[in-house]
């Protein structure tokens, strides 16, 4: 596990996100091991993109983790996607992409499968009629409310103003943290770096479908799913 700072708050560690505990290998990310004035270069732009990196997911985990306005959560991804593009701009050394797109693998496992959702307090700052809510509450809980049921069917309406754009929404098939990493591999569009993350995601996917074990296995099997479907994003992707 990662050693915080005194002052340091773990990622995660807050009632909306998940516990996060960041990947460690001594070998691999020790500040010792970087003595030298060309490895202490490497090392502190390691450093660096990983909190620029976790800074991101941070402001993703707090844009879709609370109630707002339909353009401002625009505004707010907007800036993620523009971040992500200049993280991968910034890469330039060989060892450190693959320090990263290693990193970006191992948060992908660790909190890929965990939703995104606003807390109930958070859902109650955003209304301003309680007894409403309350008399709406009770009236779904009722018996009543449970057996009566309308014969007319749900209409979804698609059309609107924001219905002509593939952004404006979350994508279905990259669901909660997710779609912070889908995110930030397309706007990121490092051809360099998504050569490297196909390689690792199937080199992770042969290692994992080799895995003979019947403990946790609809887990290994979800995560495994998940997997394939970022490097079919990877390698399909316009």
């Amino acid at each position: 596990a990662l050693i915080f700072e005194a002052d340091q708050k773990a990622l995660g560690s807050n009632t909306n996100t998940p516990h996060l505990t960041l990947p460690f290998d001594h070998a691999r990310d020790s500040r010792h091991n970087y003595r030298s004035v060309d490895l202490n270069r490497l090392f502190k732009e390691r450093e660096e993109l990983r909190d620029s990196f976790l800074y991101q997911l941070r402001a993703f985990q707090d844009v879709r983790g609370r109630l707002m306005e339909h353009a401002q959560a625009e505004n707010h991804i907007g800036s993620i996607r523009h971040q992500s593009r200049e993280m991968l701009k910034n890469l330039s050394s060989g060892n450190n992409t693959l320090w990263f797109v290693n990193f970006f693998c191992d948060l992908l496992l660790q909190i890929g499968l965990v939703p995104v959702s606003e807390t109930d307090s958070e859902v109650l700052k955003q209304i301003g009629d309680k007894k409403r809510l309350q008399k709406l509450h009770m009236r779904f809980t009722s018996k009543s409310g449970q057996t009566n049921k309308s014969s007319r069917k749900l209409r979804i309406d698609q059309k609107g103003p924001s219905s002509n754009s593939n952004t404006d929404l979350p994508e279905q098939s990259f669901p909660g943290h997710q779609e912070f990493f889908s995110i930030f591999l397309k706007a990121g569009d490092s051809y360099k770096f998504n050569v490297h993350m196909k390689r690792r995601l199937a080199q992770i996917i042969t290692e994992m479908s080799a895995v003979n074990e019947t403990k946790g296995l609809c887990e290994h099997i979800a995560k495994t799913q998940m997997l394939a479907k970022f490097l079919g994003m990877l390698e399909f992707s316009p």
